[in-house]
């Protein structure tokens, strides 16, 4: 129950292994899509993706945080890669094909991945 806790009021010294990034990295690329796939509301829509932007990244955090670095680098690495695709895609335009959609779809999904595949601290 502390690890869903954790997600949306993480403490300083929370971490989160491989695994359950992975998964909720997963989950989180999946579900971006699904408030466009179900014709919601504005309020709807920006509430489930500010909520979605909360939760990966505070887990993307508590993952820094177990690698052994401060949590805010990956904030500040996570939030100017999403500023920039949204700048991007508004000069570009919202296509699949566009650069702005490719850059943050690619960076999202090797942050996730690097993240995902680097081991965790060796606690003695």
């Amino acid at each position: 129950m502390s690890f869903i806790i954790n997600l949306f009021k993480p403490s300083h010294s929370a971490t989160i292994r491989r695994i359950p990034f992975l998964i909720i990295s997963v989950l989180y690329f999946v579900l971006q899509g699904a408030p466009l796939m179900f014709n919601m509301g504005k309020f709807t829509l920006i509430f489930t993706v500010i909520l979605l932007l909360w939760i990966y990244c505070n887990a993307g955090a508590m993952r820094c945080r177990d690698i052994g670095i401060k949590g805010r680098y990956f904030v500040i690495l996570w939030m100017s890669i999403v500023v920039i695709g949204q700048i991007m895609i508004r000069i570009w335009g919202a296509d699949c094909d566009s650069p702005g959609t490719r850059f943050t779809a690619t960076m999202n999904i090797l942050t996730a991945f690097f993240l995902a595949l680097t081991p965790g601290k060796i606690t003695k």
